[in-house]
C-alpha cells in the first residue's frame, strides 16, 4: 500500500514539472493563489517538518551515544545547511543577474539557467528518494504531504519558466520530473541506514523554510491575507487527524 502511495506521489510531482509549460498563473488571482501556497508551505514547516527535524535529532542523539554540543544539534545543523546552501543559490543568482556582464546575454542566461537547473534536480532527487524512504506513510499524510509539495514545486516552475522560458520547456521540467524519478528509484531500489533519511529530510527542511518564506509568502502589496490565512489554517487542521 505504502509503495503504490508513494509512486503515485512521484507519479503526480512528474506530472506537475512535465505539464507547468500549460499551466499558467496570470488566469487565476496570482496574489491569491500565491499567498495560499505561502500559507500552506508554512503551516507544513510548522505541523511536519520541524517536528520531524525534531524526531530525527533525537533518533540520531541515540545512534552516535555522544552527549555533546554536536550530536545534540547534529540535525539541525542538516536543516540550517539546507537552508544557508538555498539561499547562497539565491544570492549567487541574484548577483550574477546584476553584476558583470549584460544580464540579457545568452551567455549569462545561459549560465543562469544550468545553475538553477543543477540544484533543483539535485533538490527533487532528494524529495523523490523521501517519497520512496518514509517508513510512516498514511493516505491522508501522503495527501497532505502532495499537496504541500505540489504547490511548492508549482511556484517553483512558475518562477523558473517566467525567467528561463525556452530553456525551461525545452530542458528544465524534463530534467526535474527526472530528478523525482531518480530519487525515487534510489529510495526503491537501495537500503540505506535510517540516519540518511533524517539528513535528508532536515536538509529539505531548511531549504523549504527559506523558499516558504522567500518565495511563497508575498511581501507588501503584493500579498493576500485572506489567502495566506485560508491556506495556514486549513493545512494545519488537517494535519491534526495525522
Amino acid at each position: 500500500m505504502t509503495g503504490s502511495l508513494s509512486f503515485l506521489a512521484a507519479v503526480g510531482f512528474m506530472a506537475i514539472h512535465l505539464f507547468s509549460k500549460y499551466l499558467s498563473l496570470d488566469h487565476l488571482p496570482l496574489r491569491r493563489f500565491l499567498s495560499f501556497a505561502g500559507g500552506v508551505g508554512v503551516a507544513y514547516v510548522f505541523m511536519h517538518l520541524l517536528p520531524a527535524v525534531s524526531r530525527g535529532q533525537q533518533h540520531v542523539a541515540e545512534q552516535i551515544g555522544i552527549d555533546s554540543g554536536f550530536s545534540r544539534y547534529f540535525v539541525y545543523h542538516i536543516a540550517l545547511l539546507g537552508f544557508a546552501l538555498f539561499y547562497a543559490m539565491e544570492h549567487f543568482a541574484i548577483k550574477t543577474w546584476s553584476e558583470g556582464d549584460d544580464p540579457d546575454s545568452p551567455r549569462v542566461q545561459s549560465r543562469l539557467f544550468w545553475f538553477h537547473i543543477a540544484f533543483f534536480v539535485t533538490y527533487n532527487m532528494m524529495i523523490g528518494y523521501l517519497v520512496a524512504s518514509d517508513p510512516y506513510q498514511s493516505g491522508l499524510r501522503m495527501l497532505l504531504y502532495f499537496i504541500a509539495l505540489g504547490l511548492h514545486f508549482f511556484t517553483n516552475d512558475w518562477n523558473l519558466r517566467r525567467h528561463h522560458k525556452e530553456d525551461y520547456d525545452r530542458y528544465g521540467r524534463y530534467l526535474l520530473a527526472g530528478g523525482i524519478l531518480a530519487g525515487w528509484l534510489i529510495g526503491v531500489l537501495s537500503e540505506y541506514p535510517e540516519v540518511v533519511l533524517v539528513i535528508v529530510e532536515a536538509f529539505i527542511s531548511g531549504a523549504i523554510v527559506l523558499n516558504a518564506i522567500k518565495e511563497e509568502l508575498p511581501s507588501g502589496k503584493n500579498s493576500n491575507l485572506t489567502g495566506f490565512l485560508s491556506g495556514l489554517v486549513v493545512t494545519a487542521f488537517l494535519f491534526i487527524f495525522l
